[in-house]
């Protein structure tokens, strides 16, 4: 069972207002409004139940379908919260956000917190933890530092809380996915929402049926051609998920089209480009979460493993297992086909001169001057593998290999991937090939890449 990080608040002091309104102040956005709401006349402000807000444009902060609002406001203790506001008589979405966010499944670091709920004659009301920006708003105006990868990862990690299993409940399909419910804390960090038309699977059930759900240009291919009886699955999440990680890579870009009239008959075709995206293995998951076929998609644990979430010592570790295999021993006296194969993949401009790269003191402990010298790549990963025995360890700590080699791992991974390589040395089938995991993984086929 995973254990759950103590989330971190920033730290804030009560201030008493002149009016005796208490408020804990940890928005950095909303400061300002939210002080001129504590100090707005009581008559003018609504209490409802143990919420305060202020019926006026000027603190609606978001709406959504069937007359949604969201208010700034505060709990009778002074704590800041987002009131989402629905008419009674269409309120079963807010309801059933409610029931969710209270399952001791969704407390976690990386979903919107549930705060309380409250009702009035005309009106249900649902606290929610107040978050600073929507993913939307955050892409577009970035801070000076944008972490994306780190979104990319809490953003997954997000999705994992709701697919996977917890005790006695069942997985949750989000069936909402969209830049607008995935929000951003005061701390910079993802928080999940938006769980309106969310539903628990059946028990023992991997598909949910009912009427097409989700917004414009962020349903799943399957949810489009859908109808009165469409199957949902967690395979629907994943495909938009995928495009919400290029979205988030891209710095605001669909990957089936930026114009909304193209987009969803794109999805449908499985015509998509991602040219806003330079990264190799950020192509390869956001292609392998977006393949128009369901049963080629990787469930999330997947995804949080691929190689584009791995750290430098595990992208080492595989280059030095690579290393290893029979292929790569024979580098003097390869086979010409997979030397130009290989190379077209990995033989980008940080390999020329590499022998040069390496310190001296390395050079000497793992190369034989009297044996020839090989200059192509089967040569750099049995130089990384003689790494991993005796005297070459400490060496090797001192060579940055993947900022001296930066086209190299990704080059090799891709090759090793095409071409049913297991990095222990066993050669597998191309449509069974996977590659090595730090938690464990489903047995979802990854698809080739075009």
């Amino acid at each position: 069972m995973e254990v759950i990080p103590k989330e971190k608040h920033p730290v804030a002091e009560s201030a008493q207002t002149s009016n005796g309104l208490p408020i804990y102040p940890i928005s950095k956005r909303w400061r300002d409004k939210l002080n001129k709401l504590v100090h707005t006349d009581a008559s003018e402000r609504t209490r409802v139940g143990s919420l305060i807000y202020v019926k006026e444009n000027d603190f609606c902060i978001a709406s959504g379908s069937n007359g949604t609002e969201v208010f700034l406001g505060l709990t009778d203790c002074g704590t800041e919260v987002a009131i989402k506001r629905m008419s009674k008589c269409n309120n079963q979405d807010l309801k059933n956000e409610e029931v969710l966010l209270n399952l001791p499944q969704l407390y976690h670091q990386f979903i919107v917190r549930y705060v309380c709920t409250a009702e009035d004659k005309n009106f249900r009301y649902l606290a929610l933890q107040l978050c600073e920006y929507t993913l939307e708003e955050y892409i577009r105006n970035p801070p000076k530092v944008l972490l994306k990868e780190k979104l990319v990862r809490q953003f997954l990690k997000s999705l994992k809380v709701l697919h996977s299993p917890c005790d006695s409940s069942p997985p949750i399909l989000h069936r909402d996915l969209k830049p607008q419910n995935v929000l951003i804390d005061v701390m910079g960090r993802v928080k999940l929402a938006g769980f309106g038309i969310s539903r628990r699977l059946p028990e023992g059930q991997t598909t949910y049926r009912s009427g097409r759900a989700g917004t414009k240009c962020w349903m799943a291919k399957e949810t489009l051609e859908g109808g009165a009886d469409t199957p949902h699955k967690c395979s629907n999440d994943i495909q938009v998920a995928g495009m919400l990680i290029y979205y988030i890579l891209s710095g605001g870009h669909h990957p089936f089209g930026d114009k909304d009239y193209e987009c969803d008959g794109n999805i449908h075709k499985g015509n998509y480009t991602l040219d806003h995206v330079e990264d190799v293995l950020a192509k390869d998951l956001i292609e392998w979460m977006i393949n128009k076929e369901p049963k080629k998609r990787p469930q999330v644990e997947d995804c949080l493993s691929h190689p584009f979430f791995w750290k430098t010592e595990k992208k080492v570790q595989y280059l030095t297992n690579i290393g290893k295999r029979k292929d790569v021993r024979k580098h003097r006296a390869p086979d010409p086909e997979l030397v130009s194969l290989l190379e077209k993949l990995a033989g980008g401009e940080s390999l020329k001169q590499w022998k040069k790269k390496f310190p001296s003191k390395v050079v000497q402990n793992v190369d034989d001057k009297k044996k020839s010298f090989s200059k192509h790549v089967l040569r750099i990963l049995r130089r990384i593998r003689g790494y991993g025995h005796g005297h070459d360890a400490e060496d090797a700590a001192t060579c940055e290999l993947m900022s001296m080699f930066p086209d190299l791992f990704e080059g090799v991974w891709i090759f090793a991937k095409n071409n049913g390589w297991d990095p222990n040395g066993v050669v597998t089938p191309p449509e069974d090939r996977n590659f090595p995991v730090e938690e464990s993984q489903s047995s979802s086929t990854k698809p080739t890449n075009n």
